[in-house]
């Protein structure tokens, strides 16, 4: 059975590996058709610490349910962010 949907994280310290790593992984989905997403996560420190990236690559677009959200006034942009993958 073809899984619809996956879930990859990617953990390390320091750097950017992690990110870069994680951005492969979003252009390689990409390349073949899929959608994706990338959440990031890292720790306090400005540099070195714990970094993650989750990546959600899915042959079709996942629906995202946004409740009691309201525009910015004047127009703008909302990010919505969370964890893992829906």
């Amino acid at each position: 059975m073809i899984q619809e949907r996956l879930s990859i994280t990617v953990a390390g310290s320091g750097g950017a590996g992690v990110v870069t790593v994680g951005n492969t992984l979003l252009e390689a989905a990409g390349s073949i058709g899929w959608y994706a997403r990338m959440a990031r996560s890292s720790g306090p420190q400005i540099r070195g610490g714990e970094g993650a990236a989750t990546g959600c690559p899915a042959p079709q677009a996942v629906p995202v349910s946004y409740t009691n959200l309201t525009p910015p006034a004047g127009g703008g942009a909302v990010v919505v962010g969370g964890s893992g993958c829906l």
